[in-house]
């Protein structure tokens, strides 16, 4: 698979996979594996720059030198 997420999109996904992190650990219920759901696959694709729905649709959103 190719890198297709660019920077401002990684660092968008890893704030929002921080943010859903924080939500999960304070919810005590069974609803807090939604969240928890979202993090990681939001921290998973920051961290390695690939997306497969982007490769789906065709999207790339970095930037080629």
């Amino acid at each position: 698979m190719k890198v297709n997420v660019g920077i401002v999109d990684r660092v968008i996904r890893s704030f929002v996979g921080i943010a859903a992190a924080v939500v999960a650990v304070y919810l005590d219920s069974i609803w807090s594996l939604i969240p928890a759901i979202i993090a990681v696959i939001a921290l998973v694709t920051a961290i390695s720059a690939r997306c497969g729905l982007y490769t789906l649709f065709g999207i790339n959103t970095r930037k080629v030198k």
